[in-house]
C-alpha cells in the first residue's frame, strides 16, 4: 500500500477481513487474497469516506473554512467542527451523511458520489437533517450541501440537471409525501416540515469533482511553510489524501 498514512486504514480493515472473530463474526468471503480485498475496498465509496472523515478531523479548521469558501464561493469565517455518527445519531435516524460540520451559524455536509447517482429526495433529506440539527442546537443556521462527483454535476442526476438551481427547483416542488412517513415513523421530534422546506429553499448547493478537490488540495499545500516543524504532520495528511485520489484515479 506504501506509506502514505491511509494504508493504515486499510491495514487495519485487512486484518478485521481476515479476523472477524475479532468482532464476534464468522468469516465467509468471496474473496481469496489480499489483492482482491484491497481491490475492492479502494473502488467503493464507504472507505473513502472514512478516510475522508480522519482527514478532516485533523486538518486545521482553515483547510475547512477554506475549501467551503471556495467550492461553495461564500466567505465563512467561524470554525466549523465535523459532527460524528454518535453525535448525528442524537437528532436523527433517518438520514446517514458523509460528512456534517456545524457552527452556530451554518450547518456544511458534503455527499461523496463515485459511481451510484443521487436523488431529489437524497437532497430533501439533508435539508431535513440541517432543520433537524438546528431544532437541537436552538439556532438558525445556513444550510450548505456540497456533492463531490467523478464528472460533471449532470451525471448525478437520472434527470440530467445541469445546474444546481435547476435542481433545488425540482426538489421543493417534488412529492414528499414517502419521506413524510418515513421520518415521522423514525424521528423522536414533532417535524415542521414547513421549517424543513423554508431550511430546504435557503439552501446553497454546490458541486465539485475529486479533480478539483485534488487541484485545491495541491493549491493548499503550496501555502504550507515547510520550514515549520508543525508542517510536516499536514504536509503528509495532505500528500495521504492526495495519493488516495490519485490511486482511485478520481484525481
Amino acid at each position: 500500500m506504501g506509506n502514505e498514512w491511509t494504508s493504515e486504514y486499510y491495514d487495519a480493515i485487512e486484518f478485521y477481513y481476515w479476523e472477524p472473530q475479532r468482532l464476534g463474526k464468522t468469516k465467509n468471503s468471496r474473496y481469496k487474497n489480499k489483492n482482491d480485498v484491497l481491490a475492492h475496498l479502494q473502488n467503493i465509496e464507504v472507505p473513502l469516506n472514512h478516510i475522508l472523515n480522519f482527514f478532516f478531523r485533523l486538518v486545521p479548521a482553515n483547510f475547512t473554512k477554506s475549501f467551503v469558501n471556495t467550492t461553495c464561493n461564500v466567505n465563512i469565517t467561524e470554525t466549523l467542527s465535523l459532527m460524528g455518527r454518535n453525535e448525528i445519531t442524537e437528532f436523527c435516524r433517518l438520514v446517514q451523511p458523509d460528512l456534517l460540520f456545524s457552527s452556530r451559524n451554518t450547518d456544511f455536509s458534503i455527499e461523496l458520489k463515485i459511481n451510484a447517482q443521487s436523488s431529489k429526495e437524497q437532497v430533501y433529506k439533508y435539508a431535513l437533517l440541517h432543520w433537524l440539527e438546528q431544532q437541537q442546537s436552538k439556532n438558525k443556521k445556513q444550510s450548505f450541501l456540497l456533492y463531490i462527483g467523478k464528472r460533471n454535476f449532470q451525471n448525478l442526476w437520472s434527470e440530467k440537471y445541469s445546474t444546481t438551481e435547476e435542481l433545488l427547483e425540482a426538489t421543493l416542488r417534488m412529492d414528499i409525501d414517502k419521506l413524510m412517513r418515513k421520518a415521522n415513523n423514525q424521528e423522536n421530534i414533532e417535524i415542521d416540515w414547513d421549517g424543513v422546506e423554508k431550511v430546504l429553499e435557503n439552501s446553497i448547493i454546490s458541486y465539485c469533482t475529486y479533480g478539483e478537490f485534488g487541484a485545491f488540495l495541491t493549491t493548499y499545500r503550496k501555502q504550507i511553510p515547510v520550514d515549520q516543524e508543525y508542517s510536516e504532520t499536514l504536509l503528509k495528511l495532505i500528500d495521504g489524501l492526495y495519493y488516495e485520489l490519485k490511486k482511485r484515479k478520481l484525481a
